[in-house]
């Protein structure tokens, strides 16, 4: 049976701690990958404890990182893809502050190949004699006196465990108080653990691609807050908004026709100028919209005002994003099912059919981001915005197309992300920071389901979708500010709902 010692010198004890571990809180944000990370300074900077444990191995074992795997040397590093590209981390990591001089040197003994099942039983030693009572055993040591020294039995052919990671995120954890993790130098000589455990079943640490059944339900319930949110929309704009239904009825039916009733696209923008004020007049005061909004579990951790402030910010880029859809989903067989792909609810489209009293098959489909007079060219003032807005939403709308969900999960990342403009407190925020992690985790952890066999694929579309988020929000600004047509007084018995 092989034998495994942890052998520590004596130390002296700090003040009583409590029994029992609580773990650290992570009020701070990685400056390399954006995770939650603790009040801390990681060799010289503010970093997750993945990170600290990434740079520590590649400065302290020399490693070398030579190539990028994009070529670019500008990956993006976060949370879900900072594992992609060691190259670009490793760069993130300097840039950040982080300094190879504060790395503690280890001696790392190569490792062997795995051995047959053996029988392991855990029995830590401590050659300190105070180690033989359990209570004197919890005393905590001092940051000063820790020196654990690194060695592995050559006999040994079990393939060592770092856990230099869990070590010192315990030891750190257990003292508190605001540390610098450069001063504590751990490494561990390994002599007398005993595992009773199977070393084959260790290792099995490959998480599977598969969503799990709370990931799929999360999911599920998103989809349906979606799908009150677009009901509270309509809603909202039939109580709010004059003429709203004979509006849509007209619309349909010129659809249904081809004919545009003498509507101009400066009338369109008057009214779905007083669309856009009627919805944020009803987040407000606690309306429809603001109510559906605050069932989105993700976000409730949020105060009512950041909510407002964020969801204000970023609701012109949803808009653009449902436009994308719109076109992308062209080809479907009439108006209907067009909508239908692009995630619109049922009770909706319902609802427009019977104040049209239409039959589905009867509105073709809408070839544009909307209404065509709206994008008919030119209808920038710059030709390289009328650009820039085709080329962004066409790779947009050809990555999501009609897959709900995947629309749905970004639709939702699109709202929890602040543009340029947004106030500072919505885009320092650490709670909106913590919603906008989770979303796109989830995000990737469904493309990584959708593309089980095809990885480089899920991550391609993944790392594509996160740099369109910024161009949504400059596409947002063309569409509004950056237009010819401007906005008329006159009324119009035409909306643009198509895209809402």
């Amino acid at each position: 049976m092989t034998h495994i010692t942890a052998v520590m010198e004596p130390l002296e004890p700090l003040e009583p701690g409590p029994s029992k571990w609580t773990p650290r809180p992570l009020p701070m944000t990685c400056g390399v990958c954006g995770a939650p990370a603790a009040d801390v300074h990681h060799y010289g900077s503010v970093a997750c404890y993945s990170c600290r444990a990434f740079f520590r191995r590649a400065v302290g074992e020399h490693k070398k990182y030579d190539k990028c795997i994009r070529g670019g040397d500008n990956c993006i590093v976060d949370v879900v893809t900072r594992t992609n590209c060691k190259k670009c981390r490793l760069k993130r990591c300097f840039e950040i502050g982080m300094k190879p001089d504060k790395v503690a040197q280890r001696k790392n003994k190569s490792r062997k190949p795995k051995s047959p099942k053996q029988d392991f039983r855990i029995n830590m030693a401590s050659s300190s004699p105070a180690s033989t009572s359990s209570s004197e055993s919890r005393e905590t040591p001092t940051i000063d006196d820790i020196e654990l020294i690194a060695t592995v039995d050559p006999s040994d052919e079990f393939n060592v465990v770092d856990i230099c990671d869990i070590a010192e995120r315990c030891v750190l954890e257990e003292i508190g108080g605001d540390v610098n993790v450069d001063d504590v130098n751990i490494n561990f000589d390994l002599d007398t653990l005993e595992f009773d455990i199977d070393p084959e079943s260790f290792f099995q640490i490959t998480p599977s691609l598969k969503l799990t059944i709370e990931e799929e339900y999360k999911i599920c319930e998103i989809e349906a807050a979606k799908d009150l949110i677009i009901k509270s929309f309509f809603q909202t704009l039939v109580e709010n908004v004059p003429s709203f239904q004979e509006s849509i009825s007209l619309f349909l039916y010129s659809r249904a026709l081809g004919v545009s009733f003498d509507v101009t696209a400066e009338k369109v923008l008057t009214l779905m100028g007083k669309c856009r004020e009627a919805i944020i007049n009803d987040m407000i005061f606690g309306g429809h919209i603001n109510q559906a909004l605050n069932r989105l579990e993700v976000f409730s951790h949020i105060p009512q005002d950041l909510k407002f402030k964020l969801f204000v910010s970023t609701m012109g880029s949803v808009d653009i994003f449902k436009r994308a859809l719109i076109k992308a989903n062209r080809d479907k067989s009439n108006f209907y099912e067009q909508k239908k792909a692009c995630g619109f609810s049922e009770d909706v489209l319902k609802n427009e059919h019977e104040i049209a009293v239409l039959q589905r098959d009867q509105i073709p489909t809408v070839k544009s981001y909307g209404v065509e007079m709206l994008f008919r060219s030119p209808w920038a003032k710059n030709i390289s915005d009328e650009e820039f807005f085709s080329q962004t939403l066409d790779t947009l709308g050809n990555i999501v197309r009609d897959d709900v969900k995947l629309g749905t999960l970004y639709m939702l990342l699109i709202l929890a992300t602040p543009g340029e403009e947004s106030s500072e407190d919505i885009k320092q925020s650490p709670l909106i920071e913590s919603a906008r992690y989770e979303i796109r985790l989830l995000l990737f952890r469904y493309l990584k389901n959708k593309f089980p066999e095809l990885p480089e694929k899920a991550e391609e579309e993944f790392n594509c979708l996160l740099k369109l988020l910024s161009q949504l929000e400059t596409c947002k600004n063309i569409h509004l500010h950056g237009r010819i047509q401007k906005p008329t007084c006159e009324q119009t018995s035409v909306i643009c709902y198509a895209s809402m």
